[in-house]
């Protein structure tokens, strides 16, 4: 609990890939500490430790799965690059021109949708594009969905 107040002390000017480090330290320690504590319910652990049960099962959840890693925010440094493009392309294709950015970011985490747009164009002209016109798009229902 020392590490939180650390983090949260108004002198704390960590960056951003500190400070989500720093996190994923505590939360690991949290997750240690309730593995340690095998009899006890998540809502005794999560007492002990300030947190709501829900939080506490969410960071263990976690660590099964990919053992917290954090991941880089923010505006991916660079353009799409073909392979990219052609992937995405590739992708709705086969998925359907009614597939959801939510459901292609996962394969292009370094491509953000403002790169990924100009892709809907593309594909709009190409050989299934008579297929995508008069359709909602997946650009049409992220730019609804997150407007």
């Amino acid at each position: 609990m020392t590490r939180i107040r650390e983090l949260t002390s108004p002198d704390a000017r960590l960056s951003p890939v500190l400070r989500r480090q720093a996190e994923r330290e505590v939360r690991c320690a949290a997750v240690a500490w309730s593995r340690a504590v095998p009899g006890a319910s998540y809502a005794e652990k999560g007492g002990r430790l300030h947190l709501s049960a829900r939080t506490l099962r969410h960071w263990v959840a976690g660590w099964r799965e990919n053992r917290l890693v954090t991941r880089s925010r923010g505006r991916p440094a660079r353009p799409a690059d073909s392979d990219d493009v052609a992937r995405m392309l590739g992708l709705l294709f086969v998925l359907g021109p009614s597939t959801g950015w939510d459901t292609l970011s996962p394969y292009f985490e370094h491509v953000s949708f403002r790169w990924a747009r100009p892709t809907e164009t593309r594909s709009a002209r190409g050989p299934y594009g008579p297929a995508l016109r008069g359709r909602e798009g997946i650009f049409d229902s992220f730019t609804a969905s997150h407007s």
